[in-house]
């Protein structure tokens, strides 16, 4: 008996960690993702849409008609290289430029982000 509850417990564990496990994406993946997210929403989405995904804008111009905005939102710290004398760490994140009319709707973006 004791060993069957044993069992579960492990197998349970086993199976939460295989869950929750990230899968990784490279950069063009995540670019298409965003990409995908936002194609659809230009004339539609406002400045406020982007910041509740992104966050404040980290800047903003003016232009003739409306603003073009920066937004990056860190998504960790990766490190590359074997050993540790050799190791370099990188920020991973999304960044979206985009432009914004006079009313503060979406009028053109372009996507990036680093794997």
């Amino acid at each position: 008996m004791k060993h069957k509850w044993l069992f579960g417990v492990v197998a349970l564990g086993v199976l939460l960690i295989s869950g929750c496990a990230s899968k990784e994406v490279s950069s063009s993946q995540a670019q298409k993702e965003i990409e995908g997210r936002y194609t659809p929403k230009v004339g539609s989405a406002t400045k406020g849409d982007v910041i509740q995904e992104f966050g404040n804008a980290r800047w903003c111009r003016p232009l003739a008609e409306g603003e073009e905005c920066r937004f990056y939102r860190k998504k960790k710290t990766a490190w590359i290289g074997d050993e540790k004398k050799d190791k370099q760490s990188y920020e991973t994140y999304d960044e979206l430029f985009a432009e914004f009319d006079s009313s503060g709707i979406l009028r053109s973006f372009k996507a990036g982000a680093q794997r």
